[in-house]
């Protein structure tokens, strides 16, 4: 579950309020601007509660707070997100395991958000489907670790497609064989490299205009 909260932990009169943000906190320049052009002030809590909504829509937090300063401004802290620092995944396949680990790794250190893991989640099942796994699903936990975040994909694998027919338009020399047979697994990637490794055995017999598509 992913969400940012707002904390307004201050209470507001009528006289209208100075705010800035934190200087430990780093902004988009033009996007603080565009913050003080719209809220020049906050005269009241509603105010205060639209900066908050505002700045949590435009920036990747996990909580923005307002805090009252000695001379009465506010001061907004912006937490961020957490950092990726292990991307774990669970399935009964070993192979895919690890194959979707591998390739998932390159997201480790990124910041956690919403748009991550549903890339993350779009990639893993096009790994899956590519291997013929039409019918798998993803599911992603987030477990916070401090400053850190952990994320774990479990993987529902279903049941593999598999080849029913194949079909040559051309026929193939008796001393080639045909790459594929009835019950093979819809492997993109395997499939492949057999067309390619047709494709040489034709050209060596002699067919170097032939090309499958």
């Amino acid at each position: 579950m992913f969400f940012c909260s707002f904390a307004a932990l201050i209470p507001m009169n009528l006289l209208a309020r100075t705010w800035h943000i934190s200087p430990e906190t780093q902004i988009d320049p033009i996007v603080l601007q565009g913050l003080e052009k719209k809220f020049p002030t906050l005269p009241d809590s509603q105010a205060l509660g639209e900066l908050l909504r505002a700045i949590g829509g435009l920036v990747h937090a996990t909580s923005v707070e307002a805090l009252e300063e000695s001379d009465g401004s506010v001061r907004i802290q912006i937490i961020p997100n957490r950092i990726v620092s292990l991307i774990e995944v669970k399935s009964l396949t070993r192979r895919l395991r690890y194959e979707l680990e591998g390739k998932l790794s390159k997201y480790t250190g990124q910041t956690d958000t919403p748009e991550l893991i549903e890339t993350l989640r779009t990639e893993a099942l096009q790994i899956l489907q590519n291997q013929g796994y039409y019918l798998a699903k993803v599911s992603i936990d987030a477990v916070p670790e401090g400053e850190r975040i952990h994320y774990r994909i479990r993987l529902d694998e279903d049941y593999p497609c598999t080849v029913e027919r194949f079909e040559l338009s051309f026929r193939l020399p008796l001393s080639i064989q045909s790459p594929f047979e009835k019950g093979t697994y819809c492997d993109i990637e395997e499939i492949k490299v057999r067309l390619n490794e047709l494709e040489n055995q034709l050209n060596e017999a002699g067919f170097n205009q032939q090309r499958i598509l």
